[in-house]
């Protein structure tokens, strides 16, 4: 039996297909049963315009069925894991990441944290979340809660590691998102380290987490896919992962 971490932004992922198919067909029937020469020009338009939700709903499926998996794995890979007790997940979703980290810990515990909405992945559920950790073999050392990333159930500096995959920016706000960063501070350890993957407002976290005093670097997860992913999205896409150190 295989875990199940479901489809990203599902309702949206939908919408950029069906709009892409609305498109393409509208672009046929003008192509082949208009007389007007312009209704013709006007199909190729329409044509060209339906591969930009075409490629998004694309890329949201495969991201979600395989990238994100290499993600997680490029997101914890060279961290100090023999040393690491405490790593909160913020919006864990159905465990992805906080599944990750504890396979790869020696000892210690992994707490997911989420609001779990369906409208940001399917499926959203503590339960789901649970079970793919059984399905995993790590469902002792993870725990799955129901809470705000704005708010953190957890006591200042005492967490090691804390993690977020696209989940910051769905805080509509930048104040909220200002909060979510400053609870992440405010509950790690000192030295302890904040490492996010997010499509979006990632200048942002890095000025405000620098205000904070941590010590940032930015990377990408490839120059190939990262130029793949601007042209098919039109530069609206373009994940990348930033790595906070608190003083």
């Amino acid at each position: 039996m295989k875990p199940n971490y479901g489809q990203d932004a599902p309702g949206l992922m939908r919408g950029f297909l069906i709009a892409a198919l609305v498109l393409a067909i509208l672009a046929a029937s003008l192509w082949t049963l208009a007389t007007a020469p312009w209704l013709h020009i006007l199909g190729v338009v329409i044509g060209i315009a339906s591969l930009y939700p075409l490629g998004m709903g694309t890329l949201m499926v495969v991201y979600s069925r395989v990238t994100k998996l290499a993600d997680r794995d490029q997101m914890l890979e060279g961290l100090d894991w023999p040393n690491i007790r405490t790593v909160v997940d913020l919006g864990c979703g159905r465990g992805l990441l906080a599944i990750g980290a504890a396979r790869r810990m020696t000892q210690g515990q992994v707490t997911g944290v989420d609001i779990w909405s369906v409208a940001d992945q399917s499926g959203n559920t503590a339960e789901a979340a649970h079970r793919n950790a059984e399905i995993e073999g790590v469902a002792a050392r993870v725990r799955f809660l129901t809470a705000d990333m704005r708010a953190l159930p957890m006591a200042d500096a005492s967490v090691d590691l804390i993690l977020s995959a696209w989940a910051i920016h769905n805080l509509a706000q930048p104040a909220d998102r200002a909060q979510a960063l400053t609870e992440a501070v405010r509950v790690l350890i000192p030295k302890g380290r904040l490492v996010i993957s997010d499509i979006a407002c990632l200048d942002d976290y890095e000025t405000f987490l620098s205000g904070l005093g941590c010590r940032t670097e930015r990377r990408d997860f490839g120059r190939n896919r990262a130029r793949i992913l601007a042209a098919v999205s039109f530069g609206s896409f373009s994940p990348a992962l930033l790595i906070a150190h608190r003083a």
